[in-house]
């Protein structure tokens, strides 16, 4: 014999919706990112350091690796998301340990500046400032990137 299912009660119109279940956000590792924010652009390089200079840079390559072989580094990288610009320092000792990190976010620029040195015109080093926060890119982006991002400061500002 078939049986016939009973009905079941209909949910009343006006029910309240259920809350969602929290979602990971895809942040690229900064904690610091809202729900839902994206980046558009990031460019990685140092703090304040844009010399042309090949004996200034060999120096504080020197420098540099040395203190990465005893596992100490700090890494700048100035961010532009969908709704804000933020500059990310973090400071590394014994190669992985954070020591400290610093998280400023810019809410007005007077200035956007991009640009290159160059020393016996076979040295350059690309850079971009926001007002006095300025960061010497790496190698890998180039000026049309600095540019673009220039642009895209102006616009989230």
């Amino acid at each position: 014999m078939m049986q016939h299912p009973t009905p079941q009660p209909a949910a009343p119109i006006h029910a309240q919706p259920t809350a969602a279940a929290p979602q990971a956000i895809s942040s690229g590792g900064y904690t610091w990112m809202e729900q839902g924010e994206q980046i558009r652009l990031k460019v990685d390089g140092i703090l304040g350091f844009s010399s042309p200079n090949p004996l200034l840079r060999m120096f504080m390559s020197i420098a540099i690796t040395l203190s990465a072989i005893f596992g100490f580094r700090k890494k700048a990288s100035l961010i532009v998301t969908d709704r804000r610009v933020v500059l990310d320092t973090r400071a590394f000792s014994l190669w992985v340990l954070e020591k400290g990190s610093d998280t400023t976010t810019v809410i007005k620029a007077n200035s956007v500046t991009t640009g290159y040195n160059a020393s016996l015109f076979i040295f350059k080093k690309r850079y971009i400032a926001v007002d006095s926060i300025e960061i010497g890119a790496k190698r890998n982006f180039t000026q049309r990137d600095l540019e673009a991002m220039s642009q895209m400061i102006k616009q989230v500002l």
